[in-house]
C-alpha cells in the first residue's frame, strides 16, 4: 500500500510540474504617424501623403488609414504578418469646399489590441 501511495504522489507531482505557460499580450501597437503635419492646409487637386511606421512587441494583425470630414471618404485597411510596417499611401483632395478631415492611422495586433492616432488637415479654395 505504501508503494501504491508513493507512486501515486510522485506521478501527480511530475505532471504538475510540467505546464505549459500561457502569455496574455496586452500591449497594443505602436503608431507613429509622420505625414502629413498636424493642422496642414491644402487645396483642391493637392495631393496629401500619408506615412506611418507600426510596430508591436509582438506581431501585428492589421492596419488601416481612413479619412473623415465627418463622412468616411477614404478607407485603406490591410492585413499585417510582421512586428513592424510601413505605411505609405496617399490621397487626393477633391472637394470644392472648406473643410476639416481627420485622419486616422490604426494598428491591431493578433490579440485585437488597438492603437489609433489621430492628425487634422484642412482644405481651403
Amino acid at each position: 500500500m505504501k508503494i501504491c501511495s508513493a507512486f501515486v504522489i510522485v506521478f501527480i507531482l511530475a505532471s504538475c510540474g510540467d505546464k505549459d505557460v500561457v502569455v496574455i499580450d496586452t500591449t497594443a501597437p505602436l503608431v507613429d504617424t509622420i505625414a502629413p503635419d498636424r493642422n496642414q492646409e491644402y487645396a483642391p487637386g493637392d495631393t496629401v501623403f500619408i506615412h506611418a511606421l507600426l510596430s508591436d512587441d509582438q506581431q501585428l494583425w492589421k492596419g488601416g488609414v481612413h479619412i473623415h470630414d465627418p463622412d468616411t471618404v477614404f478607407n485603406y485597411e490591410f492585413l499585417i504578418n510582421e512586428p513592424s510596417f510601413e505605411i505609405d499611401t496617399f490621397w487626393i483632395v477633391n472637394d470644392l469646399y472648406d473643410k476639416t478631415y481627420r485622419i486616422y492611422v490604426d494598428g491591431f495586433d493578433k490579440a485585437e489590441n488597438l492603437t489609433s492616432q489621430q492628425r487634422l488637415f484642412f482644405q481651403r479654395h
